[in-house]
């Protein structure tokens, strides 16, 4: 018991410094919507030129426009229920002690609850809601858990990148990023791109080294970290993993690969 309100008073904690310090980026996001504005505008100036050349007549101006008042739209809309998350504290406390409380119960009493389901199960059928009892303990599960585990590590990679560079709104670029690795199938393939996006929109920021770092990092997450993770979860070698990904992508395409 000591243990687990330990863990619950740690992870609020950081539930409300996070909150803090995310309020506090995207208020200097808001802030700085005129400057970012110009700065996206004079970029895409070039690009229309360059596309100019080519016969083809894009607004980019329009759309980068469009793009900053749809951030803007965003970040307000966020403003509100973080700031709320501090003052509702006590609620989410209780909450999350009712959920402790269950899951002290669950873990003394597993035995007699996992009897007791398989009970109302059809004798004939117990063995096979034992497999599936066990391939969603250990596969579901082990999922869940790794995806959990990508997002937050590659958090911490895109926190270094904008520590190492001195990014700005780098509490909302982290979150982003390790948010996006967690989504299954298309997220980890836009993770990278916040950190990467703010280098390319600052005046002569540092956009090709910010890009190297979260492409290795991106890499390194995708081919090492994950095929181990997810060959704990499902039982099978990370040779496997990448060579069923290849296999699959080769004959059915993306589809293949998921």
């Amino acid at each position: 018991i000591v243990v687990y309100l330990a863990i619950v008073a740690l992870l609020l904690g950081l539930i409300i410094q996070a909150s803090a310090t995310l309020v506090s980026s995207i208020s200097d996001l808001l802030d700085d919507v005129p400057k970012l504005r110009a700065q996206i505008e004079s970029l895409l100036a070039s690009v229309q030129v360059w596309l100019g050349t080519f016969g083809l007549t894009v607004n980019l101006e329009e759309q980068a426009q469009e793009i900053v008042a749809n951030l803007q739209a965003w970040a307000l809309t966020l403003v509100d229920p973080l700031q709320s998350i501090a003052v509702a504290s006590i609620g989410i406390f209780g909450n999350i002690l009712i959920l402790v409380i269950l899951s002290i119960y669950m873990a003394l009493d597993r035995d007699d609850i996992m009897a007791f389901l398989y009970r109302l199960v059809p004798p004939a059928y117990v063995p096979q809601a034992r497999v599936l009892q066990v391939s969603v303990s250990r596969s579901f599960g082990g999922f869940l858990r790794g995806q959990l585990i990508m997002g937050l590590v590659f958090g911490m990679f895109t926190a270094v990148v904008n520590v190492i560079f001195g990014l700005p709104y780098a509490a909302v670029t982290t979150v982003a990023a390790g948010v996006l690795q967690m989504i299954p199938f298309f997220g980890p393939f836009v993770s990278w791109m916040p950190p990467v996006l703010v280098a390319m929109i600052m005046p002569s920021g540092p956009l090709v080294p910010v890009a190297i770092l979260m492409a290795i990092a991106w890499f390194v997450t995708m081919n090492v970290l994950q095929p181990r993770l997810m060959s704990g979860s499902v039982g099978i070698h990370p040779i496997v993993v990448l060579g069923s990904v290849v296999v699959g992508s080769k004959i059915a395409g993306i589809a293949g690969a998921i």
